[in-house]
């Protein structure tokens, strides 16, 4: 009994193109799930913030503190900040508030503003360093004059509160002042609170301090 082909040679040629089309893009699925990163530190970050947040891979602190330490040791300010809060929450890593506090300090040092602001409260509340409210301000105050508005709204606390020395209304009110006109959102009780304290003389200064302020942030920009 003889079988005939099926097959035309056109048909056979469109049968071996599909087979190779699939076959390769079946490799190149699998190539795109298994490639790593490339090693510069913006890919590295993107991996760990992958890993930590679950996007497209199954969420997995422990590999999220690995790849944003090594995004970190290149010096990726973001991945050293994120680094730090990682050790200091014990998220993936074993909890060491020292090496969080080193970490925050790089990402500081390096002019990067949320780590700043965390510096001023790791100084303020002794978490990793010993407590010193002198220097607390001092990194508050820097991450302020730069723009940071929560370090604005956190530096008119201490000054209300006399963190680090004796009171200032006169400055606290200056910085809500600034943070305002910014766009911060300050709610008008916690502004009226501290108004009604003050006395005109006071009152005058914190005008005068506000326009210092803004002179100063100008002129760094």
């Amino acid at each position: 009994m003889i079988i005939k082909n099926t097959f035309s040679p056109l048909k056979l040629s469109l049968f071996c193109i599909i087979l190779v089309s699939t076959l390769c893009s079946a490799t190149e699925t699998k190539s795109l799930s298994t490639d790593k990163p490339d090693n510069d530190a913006k890919s590295l970050y993107q991996e760990a913030e992958n890993y930590y947040r679950g996007n497209g891979v199954d969420q997995d602190l422990h590999e999220a503190a690995k790849w944003y330490g090594q995004a970190a040791k290149l010096g990726h300010q973001q991945a050293q900040n994120k680094l730090a809060y990682l050790y200091e929450t014990g998220q993936g890593v074993e909890q060491d508030l020292a090496v969080a506090f080193s970490w925050y300090k790089k990402a500081a040092d390096a002019g990067y503003l949320t780590a700043q602001y965390n510096m001023a409260e790791k100084y303020r509340l002794g978490i990793g360093v010993e407590k010193d409210e002198q220097l607390a301000i001092e990194w508050c105050r820097r991450a302020a004059m730069a723009g940071h508005r929560n370090a604005m709204k956190r530096l008119s606390d201490y000054f209300e509160k006399g963190v680090g020395g004796e009171r200032d209304y006169a400055r606290a009110l200056a910085w809500y002042n600034v943070a305002i006109e910014l766009g911060t959102l300050v709610p008008f009780g916690m502004k009226y609170s501290l108004e009604i304290k003050m006395n005109q003389t006071e009152l005058f200064q914190s005008e005068n301090i506000t326009r210092d302020i803004r002179k100063l942030m100008a002129e760094q920009q």
